[in-house]
């Protein structure tokens, strides 16, 4: 059995292309988690200083009223 020339060059192509598509998808995953922690740490670090101040009501009413858009309604 015979593979021609053209049905080779699609099947080289395909496996050239999924090592990229790979790459971009870790680098991806990648960029996520770190932008994600970046997240966090701006929070906390805007959080924890106003929580440890004395406070008239619960500490997490602070981030509640002043950072609402960070939070899913669900979870607000």
């Amino acid at each position: 059995m015979r593979i021609s020339k053209t049905t080779a060059c699609w099947n080289l192509l395909l496996l050239l292309a999924i090592p990229c598509s790979v790459g971009a998808q870790a680098k991806s995953a990648q960029d996520t988690h770190k932008s994600a922690g970046e997240f966090v740490q701006q929070f906390y670090d805007w959080y924890v200083p106003r929580a440890l101040k004395h406070n008239a009501g619960p500490a997490s009413d602070l981030a509640l009223k002043y950072k609402d858009r960070v939070f899913s309604p669900k979870l607000f």
